[in-house]
Formats: structure tokens, C-alpha cells, sequence
């Protein structure tokens, strides 16, 4: 059995619709970021302060090769996991479900004001610059918009046997 692994942009809503998938499937839920901050000791915008995004995604690609060492766990990981050649070798092992929500929407849904990479960019330039690695990522793309649609979607698709999870 593979690791259901949730991808997309900041806010998207990979943690609570991991959260929910993981009930509705009877697995283990697995947060990266909190993964991160847990090995870390601090929180992801204090690794950024202090260490630096290189850091950060230093952490993030060990933490991802640790988590999907086991099997059968929905994870959800962070909006740029897929920036790394490795981190996309590394979720090859995996299904991975790609969150296409539209941006207005996350931007309506979500507050980004705390998150480090909103400090320097737009949404719009996060998605321009990793929408085609989040597309090359994806066996399954799911655009619904509420989380109960996101959630059904992708729980139909792992009861209709279309996915080796």
C-alpha cells in the first residue's frame, strides 16, 4: 500500500482535508510541516527568520524521505515540496493527489498574512512558478472547491479501486 500524499499551493487546504481523508479511510494522517517544526523545535517562519529558506527546504526533503519510509498514511505536505528534484523522485513512491483550488478562492478562504513566502511574492507568482511541477507530481487532480467535495472526490477515487494506494 502506497502513501496518499496531498500537494498544491498555500492554503489549498492539504491539512484538513488530510485530516478528513485520513478518518474517511481508516489511515494514519501525517503533517509535514508539523513534522518539520517538531524536529526543528520552532515554527516554520522562525526557520525561515533565522535559517533561511534553504534550510527550511533542507528539512522539509529529509522529513518527506523519513514519512514516506511508511506505508499506507495520507500526508500533507508543504506548498513548495515539489520545488526539489528529489522531493519529486521521492513522491514517485506515492499517490499523489494535486488540490488545483482556484486562487481567488484559496485567497477568500484563507489567511496567507503569516505565511513566510507571502512576505516577498504573490499567490499568483507562487502558482505560476510551481503549477507545472504540482501538474508533473499529480497521479489524480482534483478541483472541487468545498472541502466536502474535495474530500468525496478523492474518497471515490480511492473506493473505486482507480488508484493503488
Amino acid at each position: 500500500m502506497k502513501n496518499l500524499v496531498l500537494i498544491g499551493l498555500p492554503g489549498c487546504g492539504k491539512t484538513t482535508i488530510g485530516k478528513r481523508l485520513s478518518t474517511e479511510l481508516g489511515l494514519s494522517f501525517v503533517d509535514c510541516d508539523a513534522e518539520i517544526e517538531k524536529l526543528a523545535g520552532k515554527t516554520i517562519p522562525e526557520i525561515f527568520a533565522e535559517d533561511g529558506e534553504e534550510a527550511f527546504r533542507k528539512w522539509e526533503s529529509e522529513v518527506l524521505a523519513e514519512i514516506l519510509q511508511t506505508p499506507g498514511r495520507v500526508v500533507s505536505t508543504g506548498g513548495g515540496i515539489v520545488l526539489k528534484e528529489k522531493n519529486r523522485v521521492a513522491l514517485r513512491r506515492a499517490t499523489v493527489v494535486f488540490l488545483d483550488r482556484a486562487l481567488v478562492k484559496i485567497m477568500s478562504t484563507c489567511n496567507l498574512a503569516g505565511r513566510p513566502l507571502m512576505q516577498s511574492c504573490t499567490l499568483e507568482e507562487l502558482a505560476g512558478k510551481r503549477r507545472q511541477f504540482y501538474l508533473d507530481c499529480a497521479d489524480y487532480i482534483v478541483s472541487a472547491e468545498s472541502i466536502e467535495e474535495i474530500t468525496a472526490e478523492i474518497v471515490g477515487y480511492w473506493r473505486e479501486g482507480t488508484c493503488a494506494f
